[in-house]
């Protein structure tokens, strides 16, 4: 009997604590499903407005009052990683589906919208339905739709929204013209957009962040940014892809604007269009960047560098790059940095250093590297390793320090066109001069050469002898150089080679054949008046022996009749005659040595000659070589004095 008691008790107790337990059980089980005060109100309302809700719209209503998330991914079975892989959206239940009209309501309707907390709406893992249209929305709340999937476009033009996180989410078109973020916009770490993303005319507080992010509409413009305002930082970088046009004209950023690691393609036209932008720190086209198409920057400002280090840009039948009227700190064309098609820096102004060193520019058939009046207030270096097959044109740039051109041996193809450029200091090689008729230097100025470079007369005669046509200009400059740098007689040096190389021209005049072909060499063109020297010997030998010769044959006579005595032989008290100061005597202006007043050749003595056909005694050939003999020393007189008063030079 008392078994029996005890075991009723026990039957009585356990039912008790099984009641408690139940009612604990679903006690806390309606807690958590049912909403109250606040939760209660926002989930009525949007009841009330859109009937039976699906469940992830159930659970957004109570969430979002509290400040909570709704969070539908699923943890992936071993084997089935992509249960929440936005691509695989279509695939996804009733239980993951929003419809984004709910997401509307909940941003316009005044009741609803006050409901919801500082933390906005933060939504994960969920298929929206629907187009989702914010446009002229004031939103006083953060979005964040993050590993989600949009079925249609979100337009959100000139809304107004405290934040806007897309991370990982999927979506079709996206329009957020005018839109103000009081913000970051995150389209990172996986967002992928098929069909155009517009933030024209847009002010971001925070960054542009698109890392790792792939925006694709290869027919048109994949992501355009035309003239936004950006408080912080602009990614494209890390995994960013762009199949289309990337569009940031006249776009206003306050960080950097850092496409590092970014691939952008658009092959056909423009694959990154900057013009205009202004970015307040640097700009970075690096680390494996790579573009498809052409790559603008004209007349953008950047504070600090234009840094394409390991960049590759390519676009083989047009510009790949364009730079015109940029202005920028540095610019860092680098370190494996690649151009295949036209690099173009028109009327840049660097005010630093523009360094192409251990760089490739590939365009054989046209312009390689066009920096036509680029100022550069530092240095230029195209040097080590630089790679170019294509023409380089620096025609009427400024370099304020050193231009150097070496440490590496340049293609056939390359062409060097220095006409009306300016530099500070000439650092070059030998082994880097381009071919004959490759280099142009008309207008070339260079205040030094650098002590590494080739300083003497021979080697920078060999230099100025590449280009492509005679051009007085670059000798004279060399010439200038040399003379500041104390080398007088290399500076000569140089001079005579610039006339020498004037004689061989085709275009001469007739005064100018006679000057440059035949009087000009005598005294070095005015640089060397001492070689005139060597002409007035010869001839004065050549007077020496001649005038002997006719004196011996008794050619040349005695002018005085009294000259003879009453035998007939030359008088005792007759000046004699002197071989070699006759010569002198008939060939220096102005110089009386009393022998040319007293003895001269006759012109009917000496046995007869036929030189070229023509019958001549030959006391009248020395009578001749004697007019020859006294007009070269008037010429010869005459170039030497002003050669030594430096008339002709001058």
């Amino acid at each position: 009997m008392a078994n029996e008691e005890e075991l009723a008790m026990l039957r009585i107790m356990c039912a008790v604590r099984l009641g408690v337990l139940l009612f604990c059980v679903f006690g806390c089980f309606s807690a958590a499903e049912a909403a109250s005060g606040e939760d209660r109100i926002l989930l009525e309302l949007a009841e009330e407005r859109f009937g039976l809700l699906m469940p992830a719209e159930k659970e957004l209503f109570i969430r979002v009052s509290r400040g909570e998330g709704v969070d539908r991914r699923v943890k992936p079975l071993e084997g089935n990683e992509s249960l929440n892989d936005p691509n695989e959206a279509e695939k996804w239940g009733n239980e993951r589906v929003i419809r984004s009209k709910c997401i509307k309501w909940l941003c316009m309707n005044p009741k609803a919208s006050r409901l919801v907390t500082h933390k906005g709406i933060q939504v994960a893992g969920v298929r929206f339905e629907g187009e989702l249209d914010l446009s002229f929305v004031k939103i006083p709340f953060p979005l964040a739709f993050l590993e989600s999937t949009f079925t249609k476009k979100i337009d959100l033009q000139r809304a107004e929204v405290r934040g806007l996180y897309l991370d990982g989410t999927h979506t079709r078109e996206i329009r957020a013209t005018d839109i103000k973020v009081n913000g970051p916009v995150y389209l990172h770490d996986g967002f992928n957009a098929k069909g155009k993303v517009g933030f024209i005319g847009a002010t971001i507080g925070g960054d542009l962040n698109c890392v790792n992010a792939k925006f694709d509409n290869p027919e048109g413009t994949a992501l355009s940014c035309d003239r936004i305002k950006v408080e912080g930082n602009v990614f494209l970088k890390n995994g960013f892809s762009a199949k289309g046009k990337v569009r940031f004209l006249g776009a206003i950023v306050e960080g950097t604007f850092d496409c590092s690691n970014g691939k952008f393609n658009n092959p056909k036209g423009t694959a990154l269009n900057c013009d205009r932008i202004e970015v307040k720190d640097g700009v970075f086209l690096r680390n494996e960047f790579k573009a498809e198409g052409t790559v603008w920057f004209s007349r953008a400002t950047i504070g600090t560098d234009l840094d394409c280090a390991n960049g590759t840009f390519n676009n083989p039948k047009g510009i790949a790059l364009i730079c015109d009227g940029i202005d920028v700190k540095n610019v860092f064309l680098s370190n494996d940095f690649k151009a295949v098609g036209e690099v173009r820096f028109l009327g840049a102004k660097v005010g630093g250093n523009f360094d192409c060193q251990n760089g490739i520019f590939s365009n054989p058939e046209g312009m390689a590297l066009n920096c036509d009046r680029i100022e550069v207030q530092g240095n230029l270096f195209l040097r080590k390793w630089l790679w170019v097959a294509g023409k380089v044109d620096l025609t009427g740039a400024r370099v304020g320090g050193y231009f150097i051109w070496a440490g590496f041996k340049p293609p056939e193809e390359t062409t060097l066109d220095l006409r009306a450029a300016r530099v500070g200091v000439l650092w070059d090689d030998e082994r880097s001069w381009p071919e004959k008729g490759r280099l142009f230097l008309h207008g070339f100025v260079y205040d030094e050469i650098e002590d590494d470079a080739p300083r003497d007369a021979g080697r920078r005669l060999e230099w100025l002898g590449l280009q492509g046509e005679y051009s007085p200009g670059p000798y004279e400059q060399l010439a200038k150089v040399l003379r500041e740098s104390g080398d007088e007689d290399a500076a000569k040096t140089v001079l005579v080679a610039k006339n020498e190389e004037k004689a061989k021209q085709d275009d001469l005049t007739g005064t100018e054949r006679i000057w440059y072909k035949f009087f000009g060499p005598m005294i070095g063109y005015g640089y060397r008046p001492w070689r005139a020297l060597r002409y007035v010997a010869g001839f004065i030998v050549a007077g020496w022996i001649l005038f002997g010769i006719g004196r011996l044959t008794k050619v040349v006579t005695p002018t005085h009749m009294d000259a003879y005595n009453e035998d007939g032989d030359i008088s005792e008290n007759y000046p004699k005659f002197n071989f070699l100061v006759y010569s002198v005597d008939m060939f220096v202006p102005l110089v009386n040595l009393h022998q040319a007043e007293y003895w001269l050749p006759n012109a009917n003595k000496g046995f007869v000659m036929w030189p070229w056909g023509v019958t001549i005694r030959w006391g009248g050939f020395l009578r001749m070589y004697l007019w020859f003999h006294i007009a070269a020393g008037w010429v010869l007189t005459t170039l030497l004095v002003v050669g030594l008063t430096g008339l002709v030079s001058k």
